[in-house]
């Protein structure tokens, strides 16, 4: 069985067939939120669409809701849903205003919190405030509850 070269070492220079502005990146990047295989993904069919990211972004989103948004949502229970919910419609991600959003007292609310954290799905680095990590979760959690 015989290897094959790396692409740049048969003359394969991507940076002929693609070019990307300095711009265009950094709003790829914000895009993804930093998430592996968000980041991957956008900079596939980005590629396939010779670099505008703008043209694949519904193309995006659905491979993110296929391929692991259902898998996460469908592992969540009901109140973790409701919790979700309540985070995707604050804007801000004030805690208090998401907690009184949904009716939730403060002690019932934090449980849910702490598992949509130790999950992944939530970020509470800040004291008081709470927001997905994954990218665009916020609008399949409202489209899909």
């Amino acid at each position: 069985m015989s290897k094959k070269p790396p692409l740049q070492n048969q003359g394969f220079k991507w940076w002929e067939h693609v070019t990307i502005e300095s711009e265009q990146a950094a709003k790829m990047a914000e895009l993804t939120k930093g998430y592996p295989f968000a980041f991957q993904v956008l900079g596939y069919l980005t590629w396939n669409h010779a670099g505008d990211y703008e043209a694949v972004i519904d193309e995006y989103e659905q491979y993110l809701s296929e391929f692991v948004y259902d898998k996460i949502w469908s592992e969540l229970s009901q109140k973790d849903r409701i919790v979700a919910r309540g985070i995707a419609e604050v804007d801000g991600g004030k805690i208090k205003d998401i907690w009184e959003r949904i009716g939730m007292e403060t002690n019932e609310f934090n449980p849910y919190r702490k598992r949509l954290i130790k999950k992944g799905i939530l970020s509470g680095e800040m004291r008081g405030y709470v927001y997905f990590t994954l990218p665009l979760f916020d609008e399949y959690v409202i489209e899909n509850s």
